[in-house]
């Protein structure tokens, strides 16, 4: 969902994390991945690319609703649940985009997860 809603705003996004597995809760073997992307905002159009990102959001089924922090640079953005993930994320801060989110969980053991996509980490 992460790329797709990067897709939906276009430019050039870099990855800031992830994607990267962790432990679902408390559940010992469930795991769920979280990845977070950035992109310098563009110059106008804050509210264009929110609305491109909430019709994929509304197409994957992800109930979602507008977030706003005032201030000198004011950040306009979503947050989003259900469907595919158990939170995402978007941010339009005038100097710079995010999009952050987290799948919902699956079968897995996140340490072993981890050894086997960095096996020269052990």
């Amino acid at each position: 969902m992460v790329e797709r809603s990067t897709a939906a705003v276009g430019g050039s996004w870099q990855v800031y994390r992830g994607p990267a597995v962790e432990p679902c809760g408390d559940a010992p073997e469930r795991v769920r991945y979280v990845f977070i992307m950035e992109r310098t905002a563009a110059a106008e159009g804050q509210q264009a690319d929110i609305d491109a990102v909430k019709d994929v959001w509304k197409d994957e089924g992800i109930e979602f609703f507008d977030t706003r922090i005032d201030g000198d640079d004011p950040v306009l953005g979503i947050r989003g649940k259900g469907g595919p993930v158990t939170s995402i994320g978007y941010d339009a801060r005038p100097a710079r985009y995010s999009i952050s989110g987290v799948s919902t969980c699956a079968v897995g053991d996140a340490s072993h997860l981890r050894d086997e996509e960095f096996p020269a980490a052990r």
